[in-house]
């Protein structure tokens, strides 16, 4: 966090005493604090990973900030998200084009479980969407089991 304070030229001590840290640099603090603890979520014997997934089509183009597996190997995108809200396209294309049955979003809202189903050019996309406060982000993947 420290390297990309200084790196984006930020007073730490200003970011500290933001009302909202989620928007603070339009919520790339929030990105990296994420990126950060899920680099190291796996057990301490296997090298940390991170992942991402993007789809670049001409005015089709998509990313996710980040894929993980659950304890059973399944792939969950996680998309991080400055405040409260936000439009999750990417999560919902990836969601429908692997047929993904979750998904997790970090935002500043208080913990949920939402089922969404949706219809996409492509058919029905039909899966559960984990929303969870930023620090519970070392918890994921015991709470989307």
């Amino acid at each position: 966090m420290g390297l990309l304070l200084t790196q984006l030229h930020l007073n730490p001590i200003e970011a500290e005493s933001a009302d909202d840290l989620n928007l603070v640099y339009q919520g790339c603090l929030s990105e990296q604090f994420i990126g950060q603890q899920l680099y190291y979520l796996n057990e301490a014997y296997r090298n940390p990973e991170l992942y991402y997934w993007a789809r670049e089509k001409k005015a089709a183009s998509a990313e996710v900030d980040y894929v993980i597996t659950d304890t059973k190997g399944n792939i969950i995108p996680v998309e991080v998200k400055s405040g409260k809200t936000g439009s999750l396209r990417s999560l919902q294309t990836l969601v429908g084009e692997k047929g993904l049955t979750r998904a997790v979003r970090f935002n500043s809202a208080p913990p949920s479980v939402f089922h969404e189903k949706r219809m996409t050019p492509k058919g029905e996309v039909d899966y559960t969407l984990f929303s969870f406060p930023h620090y519970l982000v070392q918890e994921v993947k015991r709470l989307i089991v």
